[in-house]
C-alpha cells in the first residue's frame, strides 16, 4: 500500500456508507411510489430510482478507486457485501408490500361478491 492510498479501514467504511445511502434512497423512493394510484407510476418510480442509484453507484465506485484511491479489495467488497444485503432487503419488502396489496384488493372483491349474493 503507498502513501497515497486511503487506508482499508477507511475504504471498507467508504464502501458501507455508498450502500446505506442507496438503501435510504431506496426507501424512500419506495414510500413516495407507495402513495401511487397507477402501477404504471409505480413502477415508473421504482425502476427509475434503481436505474439512478446503479448510476450514482457506479460515479462513486469510480470516484473513489481513480481519484481517491480508495484500498480496492476492501472497499468492493464490502460495497457489494452491503448492496447485495440492502437489495435483499429491497426484494422481500417489496414483494411482502404487493401481497398486502393483494390480499385487499381480493379481499375487497370477495367482499362485493358476498354482498350481491
Amino acid at each position: 500500500m503507498n502513501s497515497s492510498t486511503i487506508s482499508e479501514i477507511d475504504s471498507i467504511a467508504w464502501g458501507g456508507g455508498i450502500a446505506i445511502v442507496n438503501v435510504f434512497i431506496a426507501a424512500i423512493a419506495f414510500r413516495v411510489a407507495l402513495r401511487q394510484s397507477e402501477v404504471t407510476m409505480f413502477l415508473r418510480i421504482m425502476f427509475g430510482s434503481m436505474a439512478g442509484r446503479a448510476v450514482l453507484t457506479l460515479a462513486f465506485v469510480w470516484y473513489g478507486l481513480k481519484i481517491l484511491h480508495f484500498a480496492t479489495i476492501p472497499f468492493v467488497a464490502t460495497l457489494l457485501f452491503c448492496y447485495v444485503i440492502g437489495l435483499g432487503a429491497e426484494i422481500i419488502i417489496l414483494h411482502r408490500q404487493q401481497l398486502e396489496i393483494s390480499r385487499r384488493y381480493y379481499q375487497k372483491i370477495a367482499d362485493t361478491n358476498t354482498k350481491r349474493k
